[in-house]
């Protein structure tokens, strides 16, 4: 019986991942993973790692755990690997405040953040996490940076 499913995962380009499974058996128990339906040979543990992530990496992952009296499948769970943001762009749109776009992987999920110095060492702060459209593009208008001498931003990973 499979007590902690696999669940979904999102990871820039070359950055490692793993999904794990948690299963209660009363004899050994064997693992095989899967992508997209199809097996994944060396990915026969409860976790399965994935050291340098690649866009073809990207998917549907499950597994099957079994021993001599039966198996049972897990629930899928979906990889999304990401390209760094690309370039920020920002302007003010009148009477709203600050416009800012962001381009990236499609349905990948980036965080903006802010910080209003940029003097060593710079203290970001998360403005919002947002998913790429599905072309890979998000923009955020926000109203309260007004007050501030100036304010920075960068795109990042979750």
């Amino acid at each position: 019986m499979i007590t902690a499913q696999p669940i979904n995962g999102a990871v820039l380009l070359g950055a490692p991942f793993s999904f794990s499974v948690t299963a209660d058996g009363t004899w050994q128990l064997a693992y095989q993973w899967y992508k997209d339906g199809l097996s994944l040979p060396a990915a026969t543990l409860p976790a399965c790692s994935i050291t340098s992530a690649i866009t073809n990496d990207t998917g549907a992952y499950f597994v099957i755990v079994s021993n001599a009296y039966g198996c049972a499948t897990s629930s899928i769970a979906s990889l999304i690997v990401g390209l760094p943001p690309g370039q920020l762009n920002c302007s003010m749109v009148a009477g709203r405040g600050v416009q800012i776009q962001m381009n990236g992987t499609p349905n990948f999920p980036y965080v903006l953040q802010s910080a209003t110095n940029l003097t060593p060492p710079v203290h970001w702060q998360s403005v919002v996490t947002n998913l790429a459209d599905n072309v890979g593009s998000w923009v955020l208008i926000r109203s309260n940076y007004s007050s501030l001498p100036a304010v920075f931003f960068r795109g990042s990973e979750p």
